[in-house]
């Protein structure tokens, strides 16, 4: 085989974004015939790698300018791993067999293989295989029933699956979490199916379910790996874009968030009003600031810190947090001992200032009055908690 002078993947930048010991590990594995290309397009390659396990790599991209993702734990861990490294050296092997010809990749030939079969025998193949795959039963399902079942019956089924998918029958270990997840995950594939098309309201309605129930059951799941985190983070974003194209009422689509915004144990809908402005508008972002602002003023003196804690972590880094912000503190300076303290310079400290984690860095405890007076869940869940977001 002759060396490819214009390779897809640069290899120095492939050494850089690895480091010299996951190249060298992937460059083994390359060696060792590890790798099997399953597809090369203009804009990917595919790859199945043998490791402990068999690992799928997607990586796009060319040249110096390389991207993409791998199933093993260690790119969840730590990004880059070796099976991606592997996969790009063989993709660069893959442009010449020795005779100047393109290889004939599996996926290709499986292609090609489909388009000679008649509509039957397709879809006696698909049931087949449905039959054995349970994530695409349920998305086969799901399309056979969105053909014929009106919205109520579809919202019906669909929150009945994430409910099983998310059931966690007792405390669920670290070893466990990932097929946890990726049951979850299956469903949300067919939620993200309606999300963009003429039934976007099923799909709010329903992302908006899965949230809640990924929320319940994170508090029973180990979620050292993160999977559960980033579950929740594409639940929202399919939230995000069914809101886009559903367009509810932006007034009480704010006042719906901003409650969401403030009692989320997880962060769900930290910066709603950033991330859901196009959805909102701006009547809904009008009523958004009006519901920080009527928050912030309706409270006891010597609960304000602590809520107001919540309320600027909350909407840390939102357009309805700056903007509400300086008639907040003009009104927190009428003398409460819990109201923050404001400072023309915040403390300097690592990350963005626009982070709910920043803000929250910004913080310190509270000296004054505690007597939970309110008696509200927030002000349990706040007592004790960290007040300004500025300290000199």
């Amino acid at each position: 085989m002759t060396t490819d002078p214009n390779p897809r993947f640069d290899v120095a930048a492939l050494k850089t974004r690895a480091g010299e010991t996951v190249f060298a590990r992937g460059q083994a594995y390359h060696r060792d015939g590890h790798v099997l290309i399953l597809a090369v397009e203009s804009h990917r390659v595919l790859a199945e790698v043998q490791g402990s396990e068999d690992y799928r790599v997607e990586l796009t991209g060319r040249g110096a300018s390389i991207a993409g993702r791998c199933t093993c734990p260690a790119f969840e861990d730590r990004g880059f791993c070796k099976h991606m490294v592997a996969t790009a050296l063989a993709a660069n092997a893959e442009r010449d067999d020795g005779d100047g010809q393109q290889r004939v990749c599996p996926l290709d030939r499986i292609r090609e293989h489909l388009k000679s079969k008649d509509a039957a025998e397709l879809v006696q193949l698909i049931v087949s295989l449905a039959e054995e795959d349970s994530a695409l039963f349920a998305r086969l399902d799901l399309a056979a029933s969105a053909l014929g079942a009106d919205d109520r019956t579809l919202k019906a089924r669909l929150k009945t699956a994430i409910d099983r998918a998310s059931r966690t029958r007792g405390y669920v270990e670290y070893k466990d979490a990932r097929e946890w997840a990726k049951r979850v995950d299956d469903w949300l594939d067919s939620i993200d199916d309606l999300a963009s098309g003429p039934r976007a309201s099923v799909a709010l309605e329903v992302a908006e379910h899965a949230i809640d129930r990924i929320e319940e059951a994170l508090n029973e799941v180990d979620d050292s790996d993160g999977s559960g985190g980033e579950l929740l983070g594409r639940a929202v974003a399919i939230h995000v874009a069914a809101a886009e194209a559903a367009k509810p009422d932006p007034v009480s689509f704010a006042r719906s968030l901003f409650a969401r915004e403030l009692e989320s144990d997880y962060g769900a809908f930290d910066g709603a009003a950033m991330r859901y402005a196009n959805a909102l508008g701006e009547p809904g972002l009008a009523e958004y600031k009006r519901l920080a602002t009527e928050a912030w003023n309706g409270l006891r003196r010597c609960t304000l810190g602590a809520r107001a804690a919540k309320i600027t972590t909350a909407t840390a880094g939102s357009w309805a947090f700056l903007t509400f912000w300086p008639t907040a503190t003009a009104t927190s300076r009428r003398g409460s001992r819990c109201a923050p303290r404001i400072c023309p310079r915040p403390r300097a400290i690592s990350g963005s200032r626009n982070s709910a984690a920043a803000w929250g860095a910004m913080t310190k405890p509270c000296a004054g009055p505690r007597r939970d007076s309110g008696r509200s869940r927030m002000a349990r869940r706040m007592k004790g908690s960290l007040i300004s977001p500025w300290e000199c």
